[in-house]
């Protein structure tokens, strides 16, 4: 598995996935105020960020 700094979207974040379980997290933080995690097991990373594409970061953004 891995795990490294990413920034996806414009948003910096964390990224962890383990190959052997299909087990993976991404954490993004959004204006320094909001820290979004998208866990998944028994999934591709693809898949989890597809989750992310679904929610409104901007939105979440627009919070702050």
């Amino acid at each position: 598995g891995y795990e490294k700094t990413i920034t996806y979207k414009d948003y910096k974040g964390m990224e962890k996935y383990d190959k052997e379980t299909k087990s993976g997290s991404v954490q993004l933080f959004i204006k320094d105020r909001f820290m979004l995690t998208v866990d998944g097991n028994q999934i591709t990373m693809d898949a989890l960020k597809k989750a992310i594409d679904t929610i409104d970061l901007k939105k979440l953004e627009s919070l702050v």
